[in-house]
């Protein structure tokens, strides 16, 4: 193979895979649709393009996203089936998926009903808790990184994707260049001691507040901090600078609301004690489905208390932060999903659309472009109302 050529076009047939097609791409790389040939199974390959083959960072951090995700072994959890280098290639095979990242069902709808809503993030909590048992921070959680996977029986089935970014308990930090002064993550779901830069702070608790960004943006249809210059955004995200959800949606009830406020605390020891205890708490609103399913993982936490005394601060606050913004990292396109329309038929994508194609990269712009190729299915999502309080 001469340089910059790739194996992966539609049709090629090399290492017992057959490529079918091409299901989105990002600046780095790209994943396809394929077939095992000896299982006759269909699996999505994800690759990284060349030049960044040759970049030990980002070979680093793509292996890094096979080990994390490997190591975690969950039904909510993409699964890794393999990473191999070969030549000039670097590729990892997955599961394939079908259905919608979180991201296009907020596109689509202003609000999600709460029952729904408690319903998608809290497998996400179970798994991510998953995760921090076994040494894996996330750091880049955010609706692009979860996958609505249709299961056989039609439910939906949340996947949480791209670890590639994530920080992993064997981690030698005096070998990670980004391990002490980079912004790593999504500056709109970043809890505050990682908008400031400092990686050393960065414990379980940052992925409960990006969650708890999610939870604001799903029951309100905004975002909590919607600045779109960096530096006003980093200074309100590390000061807690935002409305209350209740203001955005008078009818929240105010249990909800209160979730949904310890979770994004400004200070990380004020948050939920654990992502179990976060989904615990959730547990009343969702359905019973999902209540038979996860409540014994979550219950098990006797923490999941509400905090009542968690309070928004609205006194602005000046910092510098200069040497935050000094360390981010680049920024690398990503494939994102399309808007979708709100009536049938809905459409659905293939496997690791969004921030999956970030291939570990800090994504530190505040929007993405979107060239994925989606595939038509009718949705096998349902809606449920809210519980009564």
């Amino acid at each position: 193979m001469r340089a910059g050529e790739t194996r992966f076009v539609p049709g090629a047939v090399f290492e017992g895979y057959e490529i079918h097609s091409l299901l989105g791409e990002g600046g780095m790389g790209a994943v396809w649709k394929a077939t095992h040939l000896a299982l006759k199974k269909s699996v999505a390959i994800k690759t990284l393009r060349s030049p960044y083959t040759r970049s030990e960072v980002a070979r680093g951090r793509f292996l890094r996203e096979g080990e994390a995700a490997s190591r975690i072994r969950h039904p909510n959890v993409v699964e890794i089936h393999d990473v191999r280098v070969l030549d000039d290639e670097v590729y990892m095979v997955m599961e394939y998926l079908e259905g919608e990242p979180l991201s296009a069902r907020l596109q689509r709808e202003a609000r999600v009903p709460l029952r729904d809503l408690a319903d998608l993030v809290i497998p996400v909590c179970a798994a991510v808790a998953v995760a921090h048992d076994r040494g894996v921070v996330h750091r880049d959680l955010k609706p692009e990184n979860i996958f609505l996977a249709r299961a056989h029986d039609g439910t939906t089935q949340p996947k949480v994707l791209d670890f590639g970014i994530s920080r992993v308990s064997s981690d030698d930090p005096s070998r990670n260049p980004t391990a002490t002064a980079a912004l790593l993550g999504t500056p709109r779901y970043m809890a505050p001691e990682q908008a400031r830069g400092d990686n050393r702070l960065v414990t379980e608790r940052c992925d409960q507040y990006a969650l708890g960004v999610i939870l604001y943006q799903g029951a309100t249809g905004a975002l909590p901090i919607a600045e779109t210059a960096l530096y006003d955004l980093l200074h309100r995200v590390i000061h807690g600078q935002f409305a209350p959800p209740s203001a955005l949606r008078p009818d929240l009830p105010p249990e909800f609301e209160r979730i949904i406020l310890r979770a994004m605390a400004t200070r990380a020891d004020e948050r939920f004690p654990s992502m179990r205890a976060l989904g615990a708490a959730l547990l009343p609103f969702a359905s019973a489905r999902t209540r038979v399913l996860h409540g014994p993982g979550l219950e098990s936490d006797t923490s999941a208390t509400l905090d009542t005394s968690v309070t928004i601060p609205v006194t602005p606050v000046v910092t510098t932060l200069g040497a935050a913004v000094a360390e981010i990292a680049p920024t690398a396109p990503m494939t994102a999903s399309p808007p979708v329309s709100a009536g049938p038929p809905r459409r659905r994508v293939g496997l690791l659309v969004g921030a999956a194609l970030a291939l570990g990269v800090a994504a530190v712009s505040l929007g993405v472009s979107s060239r994925p190729r989606p595939e038509r299915s009718a949705s096998g999502s349902t809606r449920a109302s809210p519980p009564r309080i």
